[in-house]
């Protein structure tokens, strides 16, 4: 099962990802990061806006939601990176 990671980006380094500019400095911490995990990142909204831009989100194996994280956390140009838990039953069926 996937997890789902929210990010928040750096301006210049979200900037850099939705141009697809890939030999930009400001966002080759993240991309290697990516390339490590093996997975990618989306535009959290498709709509461009300045409030919106700097929000991406990951999908990633549960088994390794808490190492990315972590390391997500220690990257330059993340300025935040949150997965909140799934949500339950109050109560078994």
């Amino acid at each position: 099962m996937d997890a789902l990671i929210s990010l928040k980006l750096d301006p210049l380094v979200a900037e850099d990802l939705r141009s697809g500019r890939q030999d930009a400095r400001e966002s080759e911490a993240l991309r290697e990061v990516m390339a490590r995990l093996n997975t990618s990142l989306q535009p959290m909204h498709k709509l461009r806006h300045p409030d919106l831009d700097q929000f991406f989100i990951v999908l990633i194996q549960q088994a390794n939601l808490s190492q990315a994280l972590e390391l997500l956390r220690k990257t330059s140009g993340v300025e935040a990176a949150y997965s909140k838990p799934r949500p339950e039953m109050p109560f078994d069926l």
